[in-house]
């Protein structure tokens, strides 16, 4: 029998042993480690695929201020004109929207704006550049156009009344393919500021576009 000095010492002896400490630590840190390295990777694809949407966006807004109007009837907006030609417009804010929750765009406009002038998503060199060639996955679905008449210009001017352009997009619905499994949160949808321009003439070309 083993006496009380004896279990004393190997006590002694147990607690003093370093072996599998490494081992031990690896295992408490590997975790932690894990979670950092899916966070980062998983924020890098958030963001990236942020940036190619808010770009998109951008381009989207600004080709819309010097295009044809993508709604079907503008007509709500120069309706109550009813001062003679170089009389001002009429201070009642009018807004008409198309797209997504809204009524339909014209559809050869809209496909202008998402694809370019190539018809393709995918930049193309030497072609106007739409708002799929940024952001692939960005469909005309995603997307809502307003025009907001401000009190600027005059009635009977060329074209329509001074407009405001804001294009709108619908949240993303982003993944989160190594995170999501250690968070319990597959999906992450995460909105986007809508972009407001001032619209010039709002005539996309001269004669016929290219």
């Amino acid at each position: 029998m083993v006496g009380a000095r004896g279990i004393g010492r190997r006590l002694a002896a147990l607690w003093r042993d370093q072996r599998g400490a490494v081992l031990i630590e690896g295992l408490i840190i590997f975790p932690v480690l894990m979670l950092t390295i899916a966070a980062f990777v998983n924020f890098a694809l958030v963001m990236f695929k942020l940036n190619q949407t808010v770009k998109a966006q951008e381009i989207g807004a600004r080709l819309l201020a010097v295009s044809d109007p993508v709604v079907t009837d503008i007509s709500p907006l120069t309706a109550d004109f009813g001062a003679e030609a170089g009389g001002p417009v009429p201070e009642t804010p009018v807004s008409v929207s198309c797209g997504m929750g809204a009524a339909a765009c014209d559809t050869t406009r809209l496909q202008r704006l998402m694809t370019g002038s190539d018809g393709l998503c995918g930049p193309v060199a030497g072609t106007l550049s739409g708002m799929c060639d940024f952001a692939p996955r960005l469909t005309a679905d995603d997307v809502r156009i307003t025009y907001h008449r401000t009190t600027l210009g005059y009635a009977g001017r060329t074209g329509l009344p001074v407009l405001v352009v804001t294009l709108e997009i619908r949240p993303l619905d982003l993944g989160l393919p190594l995170l999501g499994r250690l968070i319990g949160r597959e999906r992450l949808e995460l909105p986007v500021k809508p972009v407001t321009v001032m619209g010039e003439d709002l005539t996309s070309c001269k004669n016929a576009c290219p």
